[in-house]
């Protein structure tokens, strides 16, 4: 948004934490794209080597207590017109009550993903942090002049859970992709003569099991008529020296090491699209849940990489993808019969199909379809025209 919000009249404070207490890596190329268009207030948090021994490291947690303070002296002196929280991390969140009640500078929540979730809490941690998230969220939503949602799904849950909110204030704004950014590599492949590297850059949770799962046995149906090697990178959201693979126990059972690698640890921005166009083609894969937005869509399909895409048939990026055509599909349910282990073959035989012919694979062109509404720039739009309506 930043590089953008000049021409929309904004001038907007960027409120961060020095690198040295963050656990992801370092992205000097993000810095770079971001501008300087933009005051920039660097947060204290604790270490997380330090909070580590205690049994935390959320960032959330660290930094909520030095960001209330710095907040509110901020407001004191700028008297900004609206704050915006993106969330995750969400327990930044515990501080916005009494930073609303001692200041009354009206806010907007970003909700990237769900605090409160349906799944049933595992360990100590995730029962601790719901606890916080079921206890709080109410407040927080109350008095939010807008809330927006990376999918309607998540929009709908807020309302579901608290009938009092105004349906209007709920927009829903799926992630966008900025085009200009994959100009920056060749479109190549390392390997295409040898075999086909097929790529997955993203996170891999829990509620995407079941859908990886088939994806793995149609890579192994592939593989035997294919030369493929598949790669899946970044595939947890733990900081570097954190992560810990998600696939190994499927890789080991399906028998797949030799043609499947995971790279656990997220990689930055910049080598994430490096490694996308070095592909000889991509696949996007989603969840269980209808309200996934899948992050990597919009760049995906602005990269012209050859993509295939397996998501829930409710989701949001079904829907976008049917809008613009995407022959490249295939979808699921989780109705018995209509899982996404019964459309392995469909989904072997839709990859083997664009390898043999990946010229046949159509860019998806941004300014004749719906897909120019979600660029960087057009996403920057509708966050300030409804934050305005509200200042």
């Amino acid at each position: 948004m930043l590089p953008y919000l000049e021409a929309s009249g904004v001038r907007a404070t960027i409120f961060t934490v020095d690198p040295a207490v963050r656990e992801e890596a370092t992205d000097e190329w993000m810095v770079e794209l971001a501008g300087n268009k933009f005051d920039k207030v660097v947060v204290k948090c604790l270490s997380p080597k330090a909070t580590r021994k205690f049994g935390f490291g959320d960032l959330g947690f660290r930094l909520s207590p030095f960001l209330f303070f710095t907040l509110l002296k901020e407001i004191r002196r700028k008297k900004p017109d609206m704050i915006l929280f993106p969330v995750p991390p969400w327990n930044t969140l515990m501080i916005v009550p009494l930073l609303y009640r001692l200041t009354g500078v009206k806010y907007a929540i970003d909700y990237i993903d769900p605090w409160v979730v349906r799944d049933k809490p595992v360990n100590f941690k995730q029962k601790f942090s719901q606890w916080i998230a079921r206890s709080i969220e109410k407040k927080v939503v109350k008095n939010a002049s807008v809330i927006f949602a990376v999918s309607d799904g998540i929009n709908n849950q807020l309302l579901e859970d608290y009938p009092f909110l105004d349906k209007k204030k709920l927009i829903g704004v799926p992630y966008g992709g900025e085009a200009k950014d994959f100009t920056y590599f060749s479109s190549s492949a390392l390997n295409g003569k040898e075999f086909s590297m097929i790529r997955y850059v993203g996170g891999i949770g829990p509620d995407m099991h079941e859908v990886s799962k088939a994806v793995l046995l149609a890579l192994k149906k592939l593989s035997k008529k294919k030369k493929v090697r598949a790669e899946f990178i970044g595939t947890t959201y733990a900081g570097p020296g954190l992560a810990k693979p998600a696939l190994t126990d499927y890789l080991k059972e399906y028998d797949l090491n030799s043609i499947v690698q995971e790279k656990p640890e997220r990689v930055s921005y910049r080598k994430a699209i490096e490694l996308s166009m070095e592909a000889d083609m991509l696949l996007l894969f989603g969840g269980m849940k209808t309200y996934y937005a899948a992050s990597k869509l919009m760049g995906n399909l602005l990269s012209g990489k050859p993509l295939v895409a397996f998501t829930h048939r409710h989701s949001f990026p079904s829907d976008f993808l049917k809008q613009v055509n995407f022959k490249w599909l295939v979808t699921y349910t989780g109705e018995p019969g209509d899982l996404p282990e019964d459309h392995i073959t469909e989904l072997a035989a839709m990859m083997e199909t664009l390898l043999n012919d990946l010229n046949a694979y159509e860019k998806v062109e941004v300014d004749k379809t719906d897909l120019k509404n979600y660029t960087a720039a057009a996403m920057t739009g509708i966050f300030i025209e409804n934050m305005k309506k509200y200042v």
